[in-house]
């Protein structure tokens, strides 16, 4: 049966399965996705049973407590018994509700369900076009074509090749898989977007179960125009081992996106090292909830620079039992200073942050307006962040000086207004501050950290 494995650091895994409330049955489950349905701040899980009888799809709710409560019924997702390979929560019309894309395998349509944000879903398969009749596999999203919505991509057998769903902007789909000449027509699995050159726009990697030279993974270039080409036409050197899913992440830090490709039964899981983009300037943007989830699940990301626009939305599982990483790469080209990055959170809460330049890591912690790595900390001194955050009724926050002298901490609320201000007198060793917060209604603050020598600002979650 499925399990979950709660995480508890330095590489320890403890299963919570059972505990957590999650079947523990004998389902034939090919994937899963997670995602903030309902954006109450906790990730929901959905996954999926390719069977024909005894077990649908299941959706569970995060109770917010370590369980999760089967709303499958509740709310009509079970899309009866399919033979489903692969769900993406995704965001179709840019409403920061989480939608649902199932690709379903075996001549058994793909479904589509709006989120209508009242906890409650529509399917939308038919009349949006997204609802194809193929063998499909996998379902990755992404912004292939710069217009600032996500397009779907559906792999499948030779009979009719893969699908490629460009979004028209009003909820519906034109399939232009073989028009923008990645239908492929072969055996194929996973597929991903990623910008492998750091051009400005998303390319595309494919995977074949053919073994063998005749039909390897393959490598779609973006051309910018709405087409693709292959700038390796018999694929990687190499890469002919079957394989069914693919990852990317930039797991050498030099702004470059890599891959990462299990291939299938004895073969080795292939790490293909990015040499190419030389000389192409790029950002990666990596976030942290607050309000929201932690990891950030169904964020929005623009990017504006020389005129133009770029988007990606983080995902909780997207294409063949996969997991990108969750910074949010974007090629960049020539461009060597970004006008600005604005950040679109699940809670709603809107960051946008100016003038940053290419070529690095931009962290970005929900509600801070600024990243993590650009304050005015005075030197000498080390500001932890506000814990617990959320807080109810108290939180604290280390502080750290070379000298003693005495500080101001302002609580401003989301408004920018100031609502208390309050003294304290530190030594030249780490102290803990608590902050009192009976009396503060919910709601999303700042705590303002005043030195002599300047001042930190770091974002708070009143809830109870």
């Amino acid at each position: 049966y499925n399990h979950l494995y709660r995480n508890d650091g330095n590489l320890a895994l403890t299963e919570v399965t059972q505990s957590a409330g999650l079947p523990q049955d004998h389902a034939l489950s090919w994937g899963a996705a997670f995602g903030d349905y309902d954006r109450d701040g906790w990730l929901d899980l959905y996954f999926v049973n390719r069977q024909l009888e005894d077990y649908t799809n299941y959706l569970y709710h995060n109770e917010g407590d370590g369980t999760f409560k089967n709303v499958t019924e509740q709310l009509g997702m079970s899309d009866g018994y399919q033979p489903t390979f692969c769900a993406l929560f995704t965001d179709i019309n840019n409403d920061l509700w989480p939608d649902l894309y199932l690709a379903n395998d075996k001549q058994f349509a793909n479904t589509l369900f709006r989120n209508n944000g009242d906890g409650s879903f529509t399917d939308i398969s038919q009349v949006s076009g997204a609802g194809i009749v193929i063998d499909a596999m996998n379902a990755e999203a992404g912004d292939y074509d710069n217009d600032g919505d996500l397009d779907i991509y559906v792999t499948n057998t030779p009979f009719g090749g893969n699908a490629l769903l460009r979004n028209n902007g009003d909820e519906t789909f034109t399939n232009v898989g073989a028009d923008a000449g990645v239908g492929f027509y072969g055996f194929t699995w996973g597929g991903l977007f990623f910008d492998g050159d750091n051009d400005q726009d998303l390319d595309l990697y494919v995977c074949s179960m053919v073994d063998g030279a005749d039909d390897p993974n393959r490598l779609y270039r973006n051309e910018g125009d709405g087409h693709f080409d292959q700038p390796f036409p018999l694929g990687l050197q190499g890469d002919t081992i079957p394989s069914y899913a693919v990852a990317a992440g930039d797991f050498n830090q030099d702004g470059r996106l890599d891959l990462l490709v299990p291939n299938n039964a004895d073969d080795a899981v292939a790490l293909w090292e990015n040499q190419g983009a030389a000389g192409q300037h790029w950002l990666q943007v990596s976030l942290e909830g607050v309000l929201s989830n932690r990891d950030a699940i169904g964020s929005w990301i623009e990017v504006y620079a020389d005129g133009q626009k770029w988007v990606r939305y983080s995902h909780g599982g997207q294409a063949y039992l996969a997991q990108n990483s969750h910074r949010q790469h974007f090629g960049l080209g020539e461009i060597s200073l970004v006008d600005s990055v604005v950040v679109r959170w699940p809670s709603g809460i809107v960051d946008v942050i100016s003038g940053v330049a290419a070529d690095q890591v931009l962290e970005v912690l929900e509600g801070g307006g600024s990243p993590l790595s650009v304050h005015s900390t005075p030197p000498g001194a080390e500001v932890g962040r506000p814990f617990p955050n959320p807080a109810a009724e108290t939180c604290m926050l280390a502080v750290k000086t070379d000298r003693a002298q005495t500080i101001s901490m302002q609580l401003i609320d989301g408004h920018g207004r100031p609502i208390r201000l309050q003294e304290y007198q530190l030594t030249d060793r780490e102290q803990q501050l608590e902050i009192e917060l009976r009396d503060v209604p919910n709601g999303f603050y700042y705590l303002q950290l005043i030195f002599a020598d300047g001042s930190v600002l770091q974002p708070l979650v009143v809830l109870r």
